[in-house]
């Protein structure tokens, strides 16, 4: 009896460090996979908040006279 508790403890010391071998490692794959997407999405997710804003703001009229980059135009 007293043998098979130690083959069994034996058996549950490397499974634990089995798993937490390989968790620290899964942990930091999806740290890295999540910082980039973080920076794969940082500039759609700008544009976006841009796009957001200007429809909020509205900060253009109709008639209002708009210069971008040397190009000059007439809100419609």
């Amino acid at each position: 009896m007293e043998q098979e508790l130690q083959q069994a403890q034996e058996v549950y010391d490397l499974i634990v460090n089995y798993l937490v071998t390989y968790s620290f490692q899964i942990v930091a794959a999806i740290g890295a996979l999540s910082l980039g997407a973080g920076l794969a999405l940082q500039g759609l997710l700008s544009n976006y908040g841009a796009g957001v804003s200007i429809i909020v703001a509205r900060p253009f009229v109709v008639g209002d006279t708009i210069s971008v980059q040397g190009v000059t135009g007439v809100v419609k």
